[in-house]
C-alpha cells in the first residue's frame, strides 16, 4: 500500500471514530471540539508523517477538521433525534397502559 492510499485510510478511519464519538457523547460542543481537534491531529500524521507534506497537508490543515465539524453535527443530531423517538414511543406505550 502507497503513503497516499495509508493516508486516506487514516483520514476515513479518523472521520468514523468522530461519528462514533459524536454519536456516544451526545453533546454538540464537545464533539465539535473533538472534531476539529482530532481531525487537526489526524490531518498532521497523514499528510506530514505518512504522505511526506506538500500542498495536501496544507489544505488538509484546513478541509479535514471542517469534515469532523459536520460529521460531529451530523452524528449527534442523529443520535439526539434517535434517543427522542425511543422516548415517544415509551411514552406512548405508557399511556396505553
Amino acid at each position: 500500500m502507497n503513503n497516499e492510499l495509508s493516508s486516506l485510510l487514516l483520514q476515513i478511519i479518523g472521520l468514523i471514530i468522530v461519528g462514533l464519538f459524536a454519536w456516544r457523547i451526545k453533546k454538540k460542543r464537545y464533539a465539535i471540539i473533538f472534531g476539529i481537534i482530532f481531525m487537526f491531529i489526524i490531518n498532521f500524521v497523514a499528510q506530514v508523517v505518512i504522505a511526506g507534506e506538500g500542498p495536501g497537508a496544507f489544505a488538509g490543515a484546513f478541509i479535514l477538521p471542517f469534515y469532523g465539524v459536520i460529521v460531529a453535527w451530523i452524528c449527534v443530531s442523529l443520535s439526539l433525534k434517535k434517543e427522542n423517538k425511543v422516548k415517544e414511543d415509551d411514552s406512548d406505550e405508557q399511556q396505553k397502559s
